[in-house]
């Protein structure tokens, strides 16, 4: 069996929003709103363009802390 644990934020703090909302958000607020992204690359493209200090290795992989 597979368990995934999802926390909204670090400490919890956006639980009560996505209860209410029904959403799971995966972080990066940042980042901004993915729903109409259709690849891959403009997915990576967003995270170049608001996140310039990002390595390569992040970008690659999606790891952007």
């Amino acid at each position: 069996m597979t368990l995934w644990l999802v926390r909204s934020g670090r400490h919890g703090e956006g639980e009560s929003y996505a209860l209410a909302n029904c959403v799971v958000g995966i972080g990066f607020a940042e980042i901004g709103d993915l729903s109409k992204t259709r690849s891959l690359d403009a997915i990576r493209q967003r995270i170049e363009e608001r996140r310039p200090d990002a390595s390569p290795r992040r970008l690659l992989t999606g790891l952007v802390r």
